[in-house]
């Protein structure tokens, strides 16, 4: 539509000329059809735009430099080119390589990061599976963004395993996506690892290691007559050690809670039920939750 408003404009303004003037209008060299074309040319020393070039035009680039490029080769071909005359024969590979225009979110990302390595995605150590069940758990509230991943919650339960795969799944497509603003910044919310894999993680990350608790004894006489301290499986497992130990009640409710704080969000049932009820078993203070 707007080049027959500017076809129309020209012939307005000028008459029949006007076609002649516009046929003759010819980018004078590869860096005019670019800035013509609306496309900004990539400052020199923006070094994480030159990267992210790199990572999306790898294959590319290697035809075009005929050696394994870096940005300092893409730089100089960029310069060589860019003065050329000969611009259409340049236009397609200069379009992708010496301009400021990711083609896909990843590209983006690396554009505005230097990397995706705060990505889960772009961990270099642990196991990627069990990060992205861990995000999801802590996300599954969110509707809209259980939404956005095509994942519906049980009701029983916590889901980690197909919630787990559906945001990883999620993710890897949206890194590969063409970028807008929204999209790179639901990927990094959505796509991130939370900063702590386990609930003595979690501990330290909100600064509650001192409300840890150090006398068991008030606590566990609190709790003992509980119906869910009394029918809780894991606890029955501790007294029956005890038991054979010979040990003081109040220890039960001490291992317990130091065996709790290894408990991994990426295994079903911490997010839900552990965690709530260590809170309430096992920090001074501790706000409400599952006894």
């Amino acid at each position: 539509m707007k080049l027959k408003l500017l076809g129309l404009s020209a012939i307005g303004a000028s008459g029949a000329g006007g076609w002649y003037l516009f046929g003759n209008i010819r980018p004078k060299n590869v860096e005019e059809y670019l800035t013509r074309s609306g496309l900004k040319l990539l400052a020199w020393d923006s070094e994480y735009s030159w990267k992210a070039v790199l990572e999306e035009n790898k294959e590319l680039l290697k035809n075009i430099l005929k050696k394994d490029p870096d940005s300092q080769s893409i730089k100089q071909w960029c310069r060589d080119i860019l003065p050329r005359e000969d611009y259409e024969k340049y236009a397609k590979a200069a379009s992708l390589v010496c301009v400021d225009n990711p083609q896909t979110v990843k590209g983006k990302i690396i554009q505005l990061d230097g990397g995706i390595s705060s990505l889960i995605e772009g961990l270099q150590d642990g196991n990627k599976d069990e990060k992205y069940k861990v995000s999801y758990v802590w996300k599954k509230h969110m509707s809209a963004a259980m939404e956005l991943i095509s994942f519906t919650p049980p009701e029983e339960g916590e889901g980690l395993e197909q919630g787990g795969k559906a945001l990883g799944d999620w993710c890897k497509k949206a890194l590969q996506e063409k970028p807008n603003d929204t999209l790179v910044s639901n990927v990094k919310l959505l796509c991130s690892p939370m900063p702590f894999d386990d609930i003595s993680g979690l501990i330290e990350k909100n600064g509650e290691n001192s409300k840890m608790l150090s006398d068991y004894s008030t606590k566990y006489n609190s709790i003992k007559e509980l119906d869910t301290w009394k029918n809780d499986d894991t606890v029955k497992s501790i007294q029956n050690q005890q038991n054979q130990q010979n040990q003081q009640d109040q220890k039960i409710l001490e291992q317990w809670c130091n065996d709790s704080k290894s408990k991994k969000f990426s295994k079903e049932g911490t997010f839900s039920e552990r965690y709530p009820k260590f809170r309430f078993r096992c920090l001074q203070d501790a706000d409400g939750g599952k006894k």
